[in-house]
């Protein structure tokens, strides 16, 4: 008879155990994989390093600059941050520091050819010789309550500095062995075995001090260019490497950008001379695909016809030049369509066409939805740099507006309603 007052352990009921055998074995990395970021690549050491090392760095750009701030950028240029206090200042220090300043403008139009002076220039001289008898005029009709008062502001501010000073030094004592083992927890054994070699007996100092500087420095030795061991081999390949980049049928703008920034770093590593920054943005161009065909023959006609505004300078100048251009895209039913270079976004065939059969079946209501959630984070990314940001919050939009405002006058392809001619003299855009 079943006891009815008793009831069963629902632990008994787990049958013959396989299952909970199965929950119990883990994959000899899964630890390892749980102590990694979300949003960072892992490092890696192979052929492929200097690749990995860019897509690590620019991962940690990210989650080290929301997460410490400054910090990371000082650990990039190799330096801890200054333990700087900012000096005491008064009414008498503050009034010679800005006179000494105007006497030094004044001097430098005084010192030019009175004859050479624009009246720009010549304004400029003016208001400064007004400035310096204000000032000396100001400085001598104020009472000496007025002066105490103001040294006692001055004290009041000078306090509040040292104490955000030090306040801020102490953040980044803190922060320093946290941003420490963001970076060797996101690194591959391969990568951390590699970097112990080259540090040899500073590998356990590093450890014990849990310096992010000297672990970054390490690392952008080791993985800017893979080793084979022989200098002369390395350096060959380097060279034919960044000779032989073109970019992929599929690739974006922004990931061409990285392989080639990649590749000159790499070259930088091993001392072989990179090229000049006019001969690195004619490189850029000419590496592109048949996409943009047609901003190489702008270019060369625009030479020929003694047009030199429009050829990049730098290698930004060429990437913002190229994002610019509208290149000819065709879709899956064969449709051409001009477009900006950067809201090409690569993908799989066929997957689109059946995201919008799906889209139909099941009604409005989601892509409602959908539509609300790409506003708030685009889903193709910058049309500038393909970040997970919108355009107007790129980083790269400033200097993007100030070169892109010198390109203004340079004729661009043809619009989409012109369409685009084929090599035979048809037009691309007719049907």
């Amino acid at each position: 008879m079943k006891n009815k007052g008793v009831k069963s352990d629902p632990k008994e009921k787990k049958g013959d155990g396989k299952r909970d055998d199965k929950k119990q074995q883990t994959h000899p990395h899964a630890a390892r994989n749980k102590l990694r970021t979300e949003g960072v690549t892992e490092l890696k050491y192979d052929r492929f390093s200097a690749t990995s090392f860019a897509n690590f760095e620019k991962d940690l750009r990210l989650v080290a600059g929301q997460e410490f701030g400054d910090l990371f950028g000082y650990v990039i240029e190799g330096v801890m941050p200054p333990e700087e206090l900012p000096e005491p200042t008064s009414v008498e220090s503050n009034y010679e520091d800005e006179l000494h300043v105007v006497y030094e403008i004044i001097k430098s139009y005084e010192d030019m050819d009175p004859d050479s002076l624009t009246e720009r220039e010549q304004r400029a001289k003016e208001r400064a010789v007004e400035r310096k008898e204000w000032m000396i005029q100001e400085y001598t009709n104020m009472s000496a309550a007025k002066k105490t008062l103001k040294n006692i502001a001055l004290q009041e501010k000078y306090k509040a500095e040292v104490k955000e000073a030090i306040s801020r030094q102490k953040k980044f004592q803190n922060d320093a062995p946290k941003l420490y083992w963001l970076i060797r927890r996101n690194m591959s054994e391969e990568s951390t075995n590699k970097i112990r070699e080259h540090l040899k007996e500073e590998w356990e100092e590093s450890e014990r001090q849990q310096d992010p500087v000297s672990l970054w420095r390490a690392i952008k030795l080791t993985h800017t260019a893979y080793s084979t061991g022989n200098p002369f081999t390395d350096k060959q390949q380097l060279r034919q490497a960044y000779s032989e980049m073109k970019m992929y049928p599929t690739e974006t703008l922004l990931n061409l950008k990285l392989r080639f920034t990649t590749a000159l770093r790499a070259m930088e590593a091993v001392n072989i001379d990179i090229p000049s920054e006019e001969d690195q943005a004619s490189d850029f161009v000419a590496k592109l695909d048949q996409r943009w065909a047609s901003l190489r023959s702008q270019l060369a006609n625009d030479f020929a016809r003694g047009i030199r505004g429009s050829q990049p300078k730098t290698l930004m100048e060429a990437y913002i030049l190229a994002s610019q251009w509208k290149v000819v895209v065709t879709n899956s039913q064969g449709q051409s369509s001009t477009v900006f270079a950067t809201s090409i976004a690569p993908k799989k065939a066929g997957k689109d066409d059946q995201n919008d059969k799906k889209g139909e079946k099941k009604g409005g209501g989601k892509e409602e939805a959908k539509n609300k959630t790409e506003k708030i984070s685009p889903k193709n990314g910058c049309h500038l740099c393909q970040g997970p940001h919108f355009m107007k919050d790129c980083p790269l939009k400033v200097e993007f507006d100030k070169i892109a405002g010198k390109k203004n006058e340079t004729p661009n392809n043809p619009t989409p309603s012109q369409g685009t001619q084929r090599s035979d003299g048809s037009n691309q855009n007719e049907t």
